[in-house]
């Protein structure tokens, strides 16, 4: 799917969210879906997405999804402390969209960079935050490797609208969740990152 138009992007997150709602995709399906989607878009060699565990300090944001280039970008950290990414979480909620072209030179950012993006050769980012009530429920990063990058205003109203789509999604898929459901932990830790 490379270099899809930002406006047929939007038309496959719709088909995607009805998919998840429908039972057609489960929460893991559609996040790596998002992630695909971003990734042809953008035109970045990697998007991640991750989900906030409050209750876990060791591991406060959790990759839940991802898509590359080549399957060979593996990630090798997939559960950050929140030491790590307090500062980034922090500004990251502060502009709704965070757009990096240089992490070297990011100095809020340098827990983050030390944490994951170096030892990933990740260079450049383009963050959104999932935000639920004032509070962030998860981010999608798209993330530019072994070289920094200067994103595009264009761009960084795509990934703000795609992670204001996700939010909803997942939000309507918790609230279809009743005390008692048997659900998949991929819904459990979304519904520990919504608080419920």
């Amino acid at each position: 799917m490379p270099h899809i138009r930002f406006p047929a992007a939007h038309g496959l997150l719709r088909q995607l969210g009805f998919q998840l709602h429908s039972g057609a995709c489960t929460l893991p399906q559609y996040l790596d879906a998002v992630a695909d989607l971003l990734k042809a878009a953008i035109a970045c060699p990697r998007v991640t997405v991750w989900l906030l565990q409050r209750d876990h300090p060791e591991s406060t944001l959790q990759c839940t999804a991802w898509s590359s280039f080549s399957r060979g970008l593996r990630i090798n950290r997939c559960a950050l402390s929140q030491e790590a990414v307090q500062a980034y979480l922090k500004a990251l909620l502060a502009t709704g969209v965070l757009a990096v072209p240089d992490l070297d030179a990011a100095l809020p950012l340098q827990a983050l960079n030390a944490a994951y993006c170096q030892p990933e050769q990740v260079l450049a980012t383009l963050d959104a935050a999932f935000v639920v009530n004032g509070q962030a429920v998860g981010v999608v990063c798209c993330e530019q490797i072994g070289e920094v990058r200067q994103w595009t205003g264009e761009e960084c109203l795509l990934v703000r609208s795609v992670a204001q789509a996700v939010t909803l999604d997942m939000a309507r898929l918790a609230d279809g969740v009743q005390p008692g459901d048997d659900c998949s932990d991929d819904v459990r830790r979304l519904l520990a990152a919504l608080g419920q």
